[in-house]
């Protein structure tokens, strides 16, 4: 939101408003947290230049997030209103078969949340600390490892990796073998 001018906002700040606004994808935070109190016109200019003569949009409101598409749909969406508006013939394929793929990995990521935590997926608490970088790769090999290549039916479950590796303390063997079981 640097459009707002806000000279005295730190990074940190501007990240829990990212967080806060964000409804329709998955925010991750990453790399070098020592520079989070650093303001952040260290990184985009002193804010002296004039102001924008319109201002933004209103953020977060229901009419937005109505007409927001979550990036892991664009896909699925894309193939629905064109099987719908029968401007594509094969849309019909694509959907059917991007609909059994999305199956499959909402199977799979349950059947891991469900053998490391004892519940499934509507039951993994979401992530408190940021991702454990380390974790989370060795996760993603292994699931391309043992369930074959990662596909964009499987990328709204990239965030669980990340909240599975928080709940195993960034151990990897249960995790491993839950992917691997899942997968066989």
């Amino acid at each position: 939101d640097s459009d707002n001018r806000n000279p005295g906002e730190t990074l940190e700040e501007q990240m829990d408003t990212v967080i806060n606004l964000t409804t329709k994808s998955h925010v991750t935070l990453f790399g070098d947290q020592s520079i989070a109190a650093e303001p952040i016109t260290s990184f985009e200019g002193a804010g002296t230049e004039v102001a924008l003569q319109t201002p933004p949009p209103p953020r977060g409101t229901d009419a937005q997030r109505a007409a927001s598409i979550r990036s892991e749909d664009a896909a699925l969406t894309s193939a629905f209103y064109r099987f719908l508006h029968d401007t594509d013939h094969l849309a019909a394929d694509e959907l059917i078969a991007g609909v059994q793929q999305r199956q499959l990995a909402r199977r799979r990521f349950d059947a891991i949340a469900r053998a490391l935590t004892g519940s499934g997926l509507g039951a993994l608490p979401p992530r408190a600390a940021p991702v454990d970088d380390a974790c989370h790769y060795a996760a993603h090999k292994a699931y391309v490892g043992s369930c074959g290549e990662w596909h964009e039916m499987a990328l709204a479950f990239s965030s669980t990796l990340a909240d599975l590796c928080e709940q195993q303390g960034g151990r990897t063997e249960a995790l491993v073998g839950a992917i691997a079981a899942a997968c066989a």
